[in-house]
């Protein structure tokens, strides 16, 4: 599934790899609309997995701004933020999570 990012330190793991990318890089990430309005409340966001509670966010300022049903950790001046995208968009690379094997 795509990857949930539930700290600072997943998240700064995550954005890591965004070099091996091409500029401007946008990596999506497991956090969703579901589907209740208002669509830029953060509240009505939540992840693929539905098991780890949205407790640490970082959207971007004015984020979400009801572009998409989508987020995507994208690339700023100062860092990684989250902005929410259309799920379709081109040009953004998916991060995988595989969870541990018992």
């Amino acid at each position: 599934h795509l990857a949930t990012l539930t700290s600072a330190d997943e998240e700064a793991t995550v954005a890591s790899i965004a070099p091996l990318f091409a500029s401007p890089t946008r990596l999506w990430i497991g956090l969703i609309w579901n589907g209740t309005t208002p669509k830029d409340d953060k509240a009505n966001w939540e992840w693929v997995t539905k098991e780890e509670a949205q407790s640490y966010q970082n959207w971007g300022t004015g984020q979400p701004s009801k572009k998409g049903d989508c987020a995507a950790l994208a690339q700023t001046m100062s860092g990684y933020v989250w902005d929410d995208r259309n799920c379709d968009e081109k040009n953004t690379v998916a991060v995988c999570e595989i969870d541990s094997i018992p």
